[in-house]
């Protein structure tokens, strides 16, 4: 994986040019995000919809002993909602959900210092949720391995488009 490396007013940036959903992105390596990089992808995902789909979506809906724990989970993750929704949407099928939500629980500790606009553009929370899908037998080992890769190399970097 090649960093292009950029001095902008005395600055180091060091970031990797992507296509991100058709897009062209780069992922700046922390701390060096020059001020209008670009946009960010968002998630504004909100608690109830989130729930709505999942009743939706899970035969027989939420179970009730989950109910007020996933509630949970989806509020403190703001800003990366999708993510946790179809975890948690996957761990209940699988009769998984005590272990993913300790799991979601436990990490959300290591991001909630991370405001919640920034999260759906972590690589770091990206790298985690895409070892959870393959954990869960979700995702195709190459498509999470260059986020967990790339984390793993580098460090937490921010995502932005830069159309």
């Amino acid at each position: 994986m090649t960093l292009v490396v950029e001095n902008l007013d005395g600055i180091e940036v060091k970031y990797k040019a992507v296509n991100y959903g058709g897009k062209n992105a780069r992922i700046y390596i922390l701390p060096g995000v020059p001020l209008g990089a670009g946009d960010m992808p968002g998630d504004r995902l909100e608690v109830g919809d989130a729930l709505s789909f999942l009743d939706e979506n899970l035969d027989g809906g939420i179970p009730e002993y989950a109910r007020q724990r996933v509630k949970n989970i989806l509020a403190s993750y703001k800003g990366r909602r999708m993510d946790t929704m179809f975890v948690l949407r996957s761990a209940i099928e699988k009769n998984k959900f005590e272990e993913y939500a300790d799991k979601l629980e436990k990490t959300f500790q290591d991001f909630e210092r991370i405001p919640s606009i920034m999260r759906n553009a972590r690589t770091d929370i990206s790298a985690f949720f895409w070892k959870l899908y393959l954990e869960l037998g979700d995702a195709e080992e190459e498509a999470a391995a260059s986020w967990i890769d790339f984390n793993n190399e580098y460090g937490p970097g921010l995502l932005v488009f830069n159309e």
